[in-house]
């Protein structure tokens, strides 16, 4: 039986360490600013910049939040007009509601806007939020921050029997889609491991059961994405001796540099076409944002800054 005492190989604060340096070397990657010239850039590029407030976000929960962190989302937060610009956005485009997520994050750091609130909670309470066709992950996302975390709007219908983890589908049927799926709903149903009574008992055993083989499986694969999402849920369902026996594998996949890197080169439309230097980042940005949350747990000690929510 494997203890996080017997991981002698790599020091986990080291490999951190590492990490975030590679992240604060490249927020400037993460700006809208910088990367995004128009509107339909602005909501493509959300993705990385808002991964990496929901990251630091995670982070603040362990008292893992770097240096930079606060820095970098005050820089984040007036880049979007201190609120304003993402309230206009999610009145203009409704469908964007999944972007309301991100005040739940910003909040956490004590940055709020009474438009934006005003706007989430309008969107919230509409007949569109509760039948929004969205998946059913991002569904339960919405539900944790924005009636859970912040508590605006009626609570939005999310049927827990109905996802992939209730269903406990059949462990060799795992592929890459559906461990991501699976990976979310335990992100989002647990309140990233705040709050463990919407699992069941027996859900919680399938997980725990299985989580070894699917490890082996995406080391195998060379998938640090999938992977290291799985050590997040193994810290967050309680599964130790999972998270000892293959931390040191997400350890050993990290590059000089900082860097985790991932799975695989992405394509890009002909019109994007980023220079190599972008491609690299956005090749390899979430999964050195899924390394450092994986580690968090074992690697913070520093103060939590602003308000936890």
């Amino acid at each position: 039986m494997s203890s996080l005492d017997d991981v002698k190989r790599h020091d986990l604060k080291a490999v951190f360490a590492a990490a975030l340096q590679w992240l604060e070397d490249n927020l400037p990657q993460f700006s809208l600013a910088a990367y995004a010239k128009k509107d339909v850039e602005r909501n493509l590029y959300m993705k990385p910049f808002g991964e990496m407030i929901f990251s630091l976000w995670y982070l603040n929960l362990h008292k893992a939040v770097p240096p930079w962190g606060r820095r970098f989302v005050e820089d984040a937060w007036r880049e979007l007009d201190d609120g304003k610009e993402l309230a206009e956005l999610l009145i203009a485009r409704p469908g964007f509601v999944n972007l309301s997520v991100l005040c739940a994050w910003f909040a956490n750091f004590g940055f709020r806007e009474p438009a934006l609130d005003a706007a989430v909670r309008y969107l919230a309470g509409t007949d569109f939020y509760a039948g929004h066709n969205i998946v059913n992950y991002r569904r339960i996302e919405l539900a944790m921050a924005v009636n859970g975390l912040l508590r605006l709007g009626r609570p939005l219908p999310v049927a827990v029997e109905k996802t992939l983890l209730h269903q406990m589908p059949e462990p060799w049927i795992v592929e890459e889609d559906v461990a991501y799926a699976l990976t979310h709903e335990i992100f989002y149903l647990t309140a990233m491991g705040r709050d463990l009574s919407r699992l069941g008992a027996e859900q919680r055993r399938y997980f725990s059961h299985w989580i070894e083989a699917w490890l082996r499986i995406y080391e195998e694969a060379r998938n640090m994405d999938v992977f290291g999402e799985l050590l997040i849920c193994s810290n967050m369902l309680g599964c130790p001796d999972a998270f000892a026996g293959h931390v040191d594998t997400l350890c050993r996949h990290q590059l000089p540099s900082g860097v985790f890197p991932g799975p695989r080169e992405l394509s890009f439309p002909e019109h994007e076409n980023p220079d190599p230097g972008r491609r690299y980042f956005l090749n390899n940005y979430h999964t050195t944002l899924v390394g450092v949350m994986a580690l968090a747990p074992h690697a913070g000690s520093g103060p939590t800054l602003g308000m936890e929510i």
